[in-house]
């Protein structure tokens, strides 16, 4: 008799796939670092995502105060 499933597939497995457990591991990495988001709503909060990743101004004196020229 033929067997409908060559050997090794999802069915006669008796073993975990390292693969598909890597390619799970790599689709939950890509949604947490690229999240589903629309272009519309992307272009309807353009101003609050630049003011929510703009860095804070700096409130550091020039460092060329602390040294005396002669």
């Amino acid at each position: 008799m033929q067997k409908i499933f060559p050997p090794g597939d999802i069915y006669n497995r008796k073993t975990r796939s390292n693969w598909r457990e890597f390619e799970f591991m790599l689709h939950q990495v890509q949604n947490a670092i690229q999240p589903d988001v629309s272009l519309r709503k992307t272009v309807d909060h353009w101003q609050e995502i630049c003011r929510d990743l703009a860095e804070n101004n700096r409130q550091r004196k020039p460092q060329m105060t602390n040294y005396k020229f002669s």
